[in-house]
């Protein structure tokens, strides 16, 4: 079958994916057209950068028809995304122990979800790396608590609540260049669906403590799909009788926390390993 020939919309999982697009008010060369590639987080299930097939001929000057099955299949990648869930509380013994701290007299301090933010950047690599784009992922609806008296912190967010590819986000992270609608629900799609598999590890939570003699660094103990490791984190903390801020950024790596990163066209596009995350929180004392 030529690449002209197939159809133009299939629907996988009930719904509609557009898979190649043609201008029929254009005649290309034999087995020329615009394959939209998709490209989103952990993968490509949805498309939004055209690229000519022509650019694809191998020295036969036939499609390499290796990477058709690829595209084929990928469009039926998106599974249903089960319905969002509330927030659920911070574990009751951690609330627990902070509604008494705070009860004693301790200085205990909220998150303020509207004045904290996670913010993740996910990059995308290969030889065909120009095809995707680097993606920007924000938690804001961060619930939890502080006690510095004590050098602990709890806090945690849901998967289902990340936004995806904000356009200020972005500028503000040095990436200028906007992302369409259609990649950010295909990104959002593809990241819990397939990568985060946020149906059965919806909680993002962590816990972090003071080091001894080591100021101006925490450990921070992250539970990721299933999977909970611990890195130490510089951080810039300070606060007064009200409120209490803290900053910082770190690497991780998503093969730590049993996550396969997404590779297709035998490598040739993939999603990196490492993502980069900085945090910006603000919390209020507890009264």
């Amino acid at each position: 079958m030529g690449v002209a020939a197939l159809p133009a919309r299939l629907k996988p999982c009930g719904r509609p994916v557009s898979l190649l697009s043609t201008d029929r008010s254009w005649r290309a060369p034999p087995f020329s057209a615009r394959i939209s590639i998709l490209a989103g987080f952990g993968g490509a299930c949805r498309i939004w950068q055209d690229v000519d097939t022509a650019d694809l001929r191998d020295n036969s000057g036939g499609i390499m028809k290796r990477y058709l099955a690829p595209l084929l299949l990928l469009a039926g990648c998106v599974a249903p995304m089960a319905p969002r869930q509330p927030q659920p509380p911070l574990a009751a013994d951690a609330g627990a122990w902070y509604a008494a701290a705070a009860a004693a007299g301790k200085p205990v301090y909220r998150l303020d979800p509207g004045k904290s933010l996670i913010a993740v950047k996910v990059y995308s690599g290969g030889p065909f790396a120009a095809m995707g784009h680097d993606h920007l992922i924000a938690a804001r609806n961060l619930n939890g608590f502080a006690a510095p008296g004590d050098g602990r912190a709890d806090f945690q967010f849901r998967l289902d609540e990340m936004s995806i590819d904000e356009t200020a986000l972005r500028h503000g992270a040095g990436m200028a260049k906007a992302v369409p609608r259609e990649a950010i629900e295909g990104t959002r799609e593809n990241m819990l669906g397939r990568v985060l598999q946020s149906a059965s590890y919806p909680i993002v939570k962590l816990s972090a403590a003071s080091i001894p003699g080591s100021a101006g660094v925490v450990r921070l103990s992250i539970s990721l799909h299933g999977v909970t490791r611990t890195v130490d984190v510089p951080a810039s903390v300070t606060m007064d009788r009200e409120t209490l801020n803290a900053t910082g950024r770190f690497t991780l790596k998503q093969t730590d926390f049993g996550i396969t990163p997404m590779s297709i066209f035998g490598g040739g596009l993939v999603v990196r390993d490492a993502m980069d995350l900085e945090f910006r929180l603000h919390a209020r004392r507890m009264r």
